[in-house]
């Protein structure tokens, strides 16, 4: 089994929130709706990547994005081709005052969606729970 430690950022404006369409060119889950997310290096504090990934793959600078609550680590597994990861999710939620944001490479597509819609996407594994734990009590 293969263990990753990633962050997942959500990023809310005006009671919508960003979903970002990744593309082919990134190693899993190509066409699937998700947070900004990225995977965790054993010399950084998730915090640290999570904006770093923010800044990365929408262009949003460390000024133009508030914090507002870090979640509880989930841990889900998935089945890729022939073995098993097991991901370690560090959830955060920020807020921020634009719109306009900037994709790289990782997504082609993004969305500002009303929360109670994300069910209807096709998302990354349990994109939806992981959203619920870190706004529940927000």
């Amino acid at each position: 089994m293969k263990k990753l430690n990633v962050v997942t950022s959500f990023i809310i404006n005006s009671g919508e929130l960003l979903i970002l369409k990744r593309s082919n060119k990134v190693s899993s889950m190509c066409g699937l709706w998700s947070a900004i997310s990225g995977r965790l290096e054993q010399h950084e504090t998730p915090i640290t990547r999570a904006k770093q990934e923010i800044w990365e793959e929408i262009g949003l600078a460390n000024d133009q994005i508030k914090l507002l609550k870090i979640g509880t680590v989930t841990n889900i597994y998935n089945r890729d081709d022939d073995y098993i990861r097991s991901w370690s999710i560090h959830p955060f939620l920020f807020q921020t005052n634009t719109k306009k944001i900037k994709l790289n490479w990782e997504n082609f597509s993004y969305l500002w969606i009303f929360p109670n819609s994300l069910t209807k996407f096709r998302t990354v594994p349990q994109l939806h729970q992981i959203f619920m734990s870190v706004i529940h009590h927000f």
